[in-house]
């Protein structure tokens, strides 16, 4: 308490002292500033070209004290032929402690006035994911293919689970270069990414072995963990986890084309606080393509809590897009109102030759299940929900790899369902 009541007393008399000024001996005033009175001593933090051309950033002070610290900036306008600036080092030759590119640093991240060297790497120097897709930003050319193999966990300082509605996306585009890939590999085991991506035009994106995009459990959220305009390839091994948004398609977007040949997509959520929850894992709209081959959608969740509606556990296809299965197995995913595995539009193409989609009536394990947030269980196509506006179909059951979902078979739940 008299702790409290000292530091007040203090505060009011540095608020005087900038006010009136305090005389010195010499006859003249020593002004004090608040904001340095209040926050205490800094440091200041330069920043060096290291050989680079142009003018590097600012010099930047940090407090003690009242400062949210400083976000370590950009190059600027600094440039070198061929190679990015990746972070800032204590060292010029790279060797020292890394500051990243839009990391919060505060005044106990450094111990004194310090000069920062710009680190200039090129893509075979890149050590992070972030400093790699910035060179090829700058450097990719078209008609090529680029291996990365990821040797780290890694968060992008720019993603903020937890405090943003919204995620920033990282654009992989290339502006009027075309046909470039992007084939990301883990290194001696799994590789956590934390961060969300756009798959622009004219770009791959192949998820190999040991890479794991990972997303937060923030029903606020608005960000998928990929929104795909190009193409994006699923290979075994990898796996799109852990991501729940308040609009459609807790894992992936789809406009562009989707190819799943093995891995895993499971524990996203499509959670609505105040609108529909479309797609647990997947949603595709504006003319999108999914093919699946291979791997395993699986424990995802379409979610709402309105009086709005909660469709496509696993995948939700809409209107003039088309959803191919040749294998896989689609499991264990819940809606609340219809299509506990898939849910078919209006105008969407479902075509299956292979995979299996499992249904409540066979599985109350791992079937896929329509039900309500009080667990009562409607039979509204477990398995799929095909809402042709003139022959709908229900299948509440197991679908195996002999059955095609397009072809028309009578019966109650269990086998096609009519009347919806």
């Amino acid at each position: 308490m008299k702790n409290g009541i000292l530091k007040g007393l203090l505060v009011m008399l540095a608020a005087v002292l900038v006010l009136v000024g305090c005389p010195n001996d010499l006859g003249g005033d020593i002004k004090l500033d608040l904001d340095d009175a209040l926050s205490g001593p800094g440091y200041t933090v330069t920043f060096h070209a290291n050989g680079g051309m142009g003018t590097p950033p600012a010099a930047v002070t940090v407090k003690k004290f009242f400062s949210f610290g400083t976000t370590m900036p950009g190059e600027g306008d600094l440039a070198k032929n061929g190679y990015i600036v990746s972070c800032w080092n204590t060292n010029a030759s790279g060797t020292g402690t890394d500051y990243y590119i839009g990391g919060l640093y505060r005044y106990d991240d450094f111990n004194g006035n310090i000069t920062l060297y710009a680190k200039w790497d090129n893509l075979a120097s890149c050590q992070t994911l972030n400093a790699k897709l910035k060179w090829l930003q700058a450097y990719a050319k078209s008609d090529t293919v680029y291996t990365l193999e990821i040797i780290a966990n890694e968060r992008f300082v720019n993603s903020s689970p937890g405090i943003s509605f919204d995620r920033d996306l990282q654009d992989i585009s290339f502006g009027e270069r075309s046909n470039i890939t992007i084939h990301l590999k883990g290194a001696g085991g799994e590789k956590i990414i934390d961060a969300s991506f756009s798959v622009g035009e004219g770009v791959t994106l192949i998820l190999d072995n040991n890479i794991t995009l990972q997303g937060v459990k923030n029903s606020m959220s608005r960000t998928s963990l990929i929104y795909v305009y190009g193409k994006l390839i699923m290979r075994e091994g990898a796996k799109i986890t852990g991501n729940s948004v308040s609009v459609y398609g807790g894992a992936i977007r789809v406009s562009g084309t989707f190819i799943m040949e093995g891995g895993e997509i499971s524990g996203n959520a499509s959670n609505s606080l105040s609108g529909s929850a479309y797609g647990g894992g997947i949603y595709l709209y504006d003319n999108g393509i999914f093919v699946m081959n291979g791997g395993k959608i699986s424990g995802n969740n379409a979610k709402k809590e309105s009086i709005s509606l909660s469709l496509g556990g696993g995948v939700y296809v809409s209107e003039g897009c088309s959803f191919t299965m040749d294998g896989g197995e689609i499991s264990n995913n819940t809606a609340e109102n219809a299509g506990g595995g898939v849910y078919i539009e209006a105008g969407g193409i479902f075509t299956k030759s292979g995979g299996i989609i499992t249904g409540y009536a066979d599985d109350t394990v791992n079937g896929n299940t329509v039900k309500s947030g009080n667990n009562i269980v409607n039979l509204r196509g477990h398995a799929v929900i095909y809402a042709s506006t003139t022959n709908p179909k229900v299948r509440d059951s197991t679908a195996g790899p002999s059955v095609n979902m397009n072809s028309s078979v009578s019966g109650t739940a269990g086998g096609w369902d009519y009347g919806i």
